[in-house]
This record gives structure tokens, sequence and C-alpha cells, in this order.
């Protein structure tokens, strides 16, 4: 008579084991010095993944660096496959990240905030092979030279737009308010430029219209250093208008991109409005008269940056309510 089978369990390992989890500490020295790097690894923790971590770190290529080990009078190598411990490190000199040098200055499009915040890194770290490009006259960006109104004010915390907010730049000489108004900011942005030496990088009323990257080293890598970037431009006026006949190519190695956002305003003609004996206007580019909302109860239609200042802007001159009209429920979203 057939036995009935008992079903067995097996247990499944991993095929090359459990692999622990645990820490600790190991102590990377460079080699012919007494500098040293203390980090914490698991135990499992290999040398190609080390090898990695700091080539990041220094700015170098992987292969740059060797793992050793002191074995009686010599120096044994470590392998990709083993794993990491105290060791020495030779390639490097020291634990500082090596400055990448390229052939070609750095294109900066864009001097807002983020395209000068860009320069003023550069200035810090004493790079100057560097240019920025504005289509605008003066520092700013769109948002504040040319959408912005004499009664915009800054709705965020005022850190965020002090240039200088670095750890290793001096307390600012010039401070602003609190909510500093359009005005204020553009002249600090200005300042700035003009202290720490930024202006003189800066084209202004200058457009640039293309970008044509050239592959020095050949493949799809995307190595400023095995590239250069041709930047086309031309001049703009303030009018917005460019002048395509008078381009002028120049040759960069990386290009830090700062074109602003939303920097086009959507203009709607609703149904009726020429049968509407109020006023109806546009909240920026100091096209309305906020003279006009005194004693009245004005509608703005939008919850964005400039819908929010214009509420404020309204009340600040005499309004006695304010719609604020939405398509969707959301929360409104200040500058």
């Amino acid at each position: 008579m057939a036995m009935p089978m008992e079903k067995i369990t097996i247990a499944t390992v991993p095929w090359f084991g459990t692999k622990s989890h645990s820490r600790r500490d190991i102590t990377l020295t460079v080699f012919g010095t007494t500098d040293k790097l203390t980090l914490p690894v698991e135990v499992t923790t290999k040398v190609h993944e080390i090898r990695w971590i700091l080539s990041q770190r220094l700015g170098i290529e992987p292969e740059t660096l060797a793992f050793v080990v002191k074995q009686a009078s010599s120096f044994k190598k470590l392998t990709e496959s083993d794993e990491i411990r105290s060791c020495t490190v030779r390639g490097i000199k020291s634990w500082t990240r090596t400055k990448a040098k390229y052939p070609h200055p750095i294109c900066i499009i864009g001097a807002g905030h983020q395209g000068l915040r860009q320069a003023l890194s550069f200035i810090k770290e004493g790079f100057t092979q560097f240019t920025v490009y504005d289509r605008w006259h003066k520092p700013g960006g769109t948002a504040w030279v040319s959408n912005a109104n004499p009664t915009s004010k800054l709705q965020t915390e005022l850190g965020a737009y002090h240039l200088q907010y670095d750890k290793d730049f001096p307390i600012p000489r010039q401070t602003m308010k609190t909510w500093p108004t359009r005005d204020e900011l553009l002249e600090h942005f200005a300042q700035v430029c003009d202290e720490y030496g930024i202006t003189a990088h800066v084209r202004y009323t200058t457009a640039v219209t293309n970008l044509q990257i050239i592959k020095d080293g050949g493949g799809n890598d995307v190595d400023p250093r095995t590239q250069h970037i041709i930047a086309k431009s031309c001049p703009a006026s303030e009018e917005d208008t460019i002048e395509e006949d008078a381009k002028v190519e120049e040759t960069f190695s990386a290009v830090a991109c700062y074109p602003g956002a939303l920097v086009a305003p959507l203009r709607v003609d609703y149904k009726g409005e020429e049968d509407y004996d109020g006023t109806i206007g546009y909240g920026m580019f100091e096209e309305f008269n906020y003279e006009k909302v005194r004693d009245e109860i004005p509608a703005i239609m939008g919850m964005g940056a400039f819908a929010v200042e214009n509420v404020r802007t309204c009340l600040e001159h005499g309004a006695s309510k304010v719609w604020l009209i939405c398509r969707r429920k959301n929360i409104a979203m200040p500058r």
C-alpha cells in the first residue's frame, strides 16, 4: 500500500549566505601623510563601494584610488571584492575635493535670484571664468524687473532672498525690511552684484537664443571636460524685442540655465467684458490704478502669487472687501 508523502519545507538561504548589517568605523589615511578620514560602514561593505563614494566626493576618477594595508615590511593592495577595513589610500594628496578645470568658461543664463546665487557661489570659490547673460537692463529677473508692481512685496521669509545668506559671508551692512518692496529687492540685487564683483561678469540686454553641444571625446557622455557648448546671443531691448541679425557665438564648457518660471501671464477675455461698466485690469506690470478700489469690492481672478499680492494691495488702498475667485479649491500661493 502506498504511504502518503509528508510535506517537507526546505529553508531557502541566499546563494552567497546572509549579509550582516552590523556596523563599524574604519579609518582611511592618505598615503605619506597623517590626514585621516573616519567612516561608519557595514562590516560587509566592499572596497569598490567606498572607491565610488570617495571618487564622487573628491571629484576624481574611481580608478585613481588604491587601497592598501601594511603587511610586514610591504603593502598589500585590497581587491574590489574585499571587505573594506582601516587602510591607507593612494592616488590622492588630501581629502580636499579637487577643483575641476574646464577648457572654456561657464555660461549662466539669467540674472534673477537663482542666477545671481550661482554667480555668487562661483565668486566664493574663487572661480571667475564665467559669464552671466540676461535680456533685461539690470539684475532681478523678469519677475521683479518687469512683472512686479511698485507695490509688490516679498511674501516669503527674508533669508531666502538675501543673496549673502551664507555661513562664510559677513553679516550684511545694509539690511532690508522683513517684507521688502520690489524696488528694495532690486536695489539689494544691484548692490550685491557691485560689492562682490558679479557685475563685471554680466551682459545685460543680451538674450541667449541657441545652444549647440559639441562632443569632443565622442560618445554620449555629458562631462563638461569632454564637450563644449556654442551659445548664440543677440541684443535685446527693454521692450523684449530681439535683434536676430546681431548674433554672437561664444564657446563654453557648461551652461547653468535659470530662465525663470511662469514669466508669461495668461490674458483672458471674459464674455461680457465690453458691457461691464466697472474697471477691469491686470494687477501686474504697473497696469492697474489701485486708487480706484477705495471703498469698492474688487474681485480677483486666480490664486497665484500676484493674486495673493493684489488681495493685500487692494486692502492697503482702502477696498472695503476683496473676493478671490478660483476655479479649484486649493491653497493660495504667495510669492
